[in-house]
């Protein structure tokens, strides 16, 4: 009854993404947001994601890397990810997503998403999530890329197991 997390597939449904604040997108499958509003000091990120596993997954946290972090690089202490403010789910063999935000311009990575954002240029967010009891815990490394009409979209590059000794 595991869950594992892969990007959405071009034909899933949309999903209506709401952060706190009321700000509002829509995410097409296989797609994700990366949006800076520069008046309200808020960076709105979002993947799309479909769970090929058969358990269901629990979103937990995240953590932001301002750059390309290739599959071979370690991911970050557990205590370090960030904590998401609401649970999200996806079902197995649904499609959903994962968001959330930069609402802190003095976070030490806020500048450089920033810049990210307005040059349209590749980074890296680490997943966290596991079953609906906390446990399976895995984490996925996604990579946000730019997209030829302007938007932008995900790749799944790598899968560590939390709770159990990786495969390789």
């Amino acid at each position: 009854m595991r869950p594992l997390l892969v990007p959405s597939l071009r034909d899933d449904p949309d999903q209506k993404v709401l952060w706190r604040g009321a700000h509002v997108a829509l995410l097409s499958g296989g797609r994700a947001i990366a949006e800076h509003d520069a008046q309200e000091g808020v960076i709105y990120l979002a993947v799309g994601l479909r769970n090929v596993g058969s358990g269901l997954a629990l979103l937990h946290g995240w953590y932001p890397i301002p750059h390309w972090a290739s599959a071979g690089e370690a991911h970050a202490d557990l205590d370090e990810f960030r904590r998401l403010v609401i649970d999200l789910y996806i079902a197995p063999n649904g499609a959903g997503y994962w968001e959330s935000a930069l609402r802190d311009e003095h976070d030490p990575v806020f500048d450089e998403f920033a810049r990210l954002v307005a040059a349209h240029e590749m980074f890296t967010i680490d997943i966290l999530y596991g079953d609906q009891d906390g446990g399976q815990r895995t984490i996925s490394r996604c990579f946000v890329l730019p997209a030829s009409d302007g938007a932008w979209y995900s790749q799944i590059a790598r899968h560590w197991n939390i709770d159990r000794d990786d495969p390789r």
